[in-house]
């Protein structure tokens, strides 16, 4: 890692493939869970569904280039790759966009996971103090390293799976099959829409980049990543269908269709007001990822500046994603753009596209000049 993290200390954590898929399920599972970007993407909501399966061949070829990067480089996390294969200047310019984009997304996670608290849950507290809260948990996490974030996703993502198996499953007396059609009704546009926002959220994927280094079985991480793509697509498919049944025309309005969903679910007449419930499992989850991405920030900036130890950069990090929560996104409607493809989501795939031919062009250089 160009000798700039302590290599004896990085090179010493070690996560199974199956924490590398709980981690990767997670990143993934978090958007939804809360506001679902996807869910208010058009007005025409009974063709989203195709979009998300589109989308899943894009969002592999994407994930597995991550992965055979760092096949073809062992040892060297993402952020190494790029100074590998783009030089010192360049590397670190990428490697800064691509950090850039991270705390933006732990800015976003923040936010979205108190506004949905503060809006619905206990109203009297302010913003700042979930906030802070929220970060210096993250912090704490982030800070003892990333073996003890692999071993919790994997009790979060059991969590996770029992709140969607509750949520899929119990509205089913609510749902309207009907509202599912008529397919393309309106031409292409709501399909394109939808597979360009889901293929957004999974260039969240390359953190995989910074984990795939710590692999026990170097070779291993292939399975993992192909694995939690399809898994998570799939409840993501099962997911949209499922909101689409049950709220109609009225998916697009709805700020936070898991939480809206919980709402109308009830037990017997002995369970009612379940979104309480799944308070546990969004607070859970965005903590985990919160805590995942500041370890991968802060990781990633000292590589890129050649500090030989991440860990004082992250309580730096925390107060900074707070600072962005509360300025950068003042409220839900910005929150709602960042999210939306025809916006920040664009801005995000233009990002990964150019890194993924400036990475491919790289590779091709270092190989007409090194003749390997």
């Amino acid at each position: 890692m160009n000798g700039s993290v302590n290599r004896a200390e990085y090179e010493k954590v070690q996560i199974s493939p199956w924490q590398l898929f709980a981690l990767l399920m997670i990143t993934r599972l978090v958007p939804v869970v809360i506001g679902f970007p996807l869910a208010s993407v058009t007005t025409q909501e009974q063709d989203l569904w195709i979009g998300v399966l589109l989308s899943v061949p894009i969002s592999q070829a994407y994930s597995l280039l991550v992965v055979r990067l760092c096949e073809a480089f062992p040892g060297k996390s993402l952020i190494g790759i790029l100074l590998h294969l783009l030089g010192p200047v360049l590397g670190r310019f990428a490697g800064l966009l691509l950090l850039n984009s991270w705390i933006l997304i732990l800015a976003a996670m923040l936010r979205a996971v108190a506004e949905v608290n503060v809006a619905a849950v206990t109203p009297e507290t302010p913003v700042v103090v979930f906030l802070a809260l929220l970060a210096a948990a993250a912090v704490y996490a982030a800070r003892k390293g990333l073996e003890p974030i692999a071993r919790g996703s994997e009790i979060v993502l059991i969590i996770l799976s029992g709140f969607f198996l509750f949520l899929l499953v119990l509205p089913l007396n609510l749902a309207e099959p009907s509202n599912l059609l008529p397919l393309l009704e309106h031409g292409w546009e709501t399909v394109i829409l939808g597979t360009l926002n889901t293929v957004s959220f999974y260039t969240e994927f390359a953190i995989a980049g910074m984990l795939l280094p710590h692999l026990r079985h170097r070779k291993g991480g292939r399975k993992p990543v192909i694995g939690a793509v399809f898994a998570s697509s799939a409840l993501l498919l099962v997911f949209i269908v499922v909101l689409i049944m049950v709220f109609g025309s009225l998916l697009s309005s709805i700020a936070f269709p898991a939480f809206s969903l919980a709402r109308v679910v009830s037990v017997g007449e002995f369970i009612e007001r379940t979104e309480s419930l799944g308070m546990v499992a969004w607070v859970l989850t965005h903590s985990l990822k919160c805590s995942l991405f500041i370890w991968a920030c802060a990781v990633g900036l000292a590589e890129v500046f050649g500090i030989p130890d991440a860990k004082p950069l992250m309580a730096p990090l925390g107060f900074l994603s707070v600072a962005l929560a509360l300025t950068f996104f003042r409220d839900g409607f910005e929150l709602y753009r960042f999210f939306q493809v025809r916006t920040g989501g664009a801005l995000n795939l233009g990002l990964h596209l150019v890194l993924a031919f400036a990475v491919l062009g790289g590779l091709a250089w270092k190989k007409l000049t090194t003749g390997k």
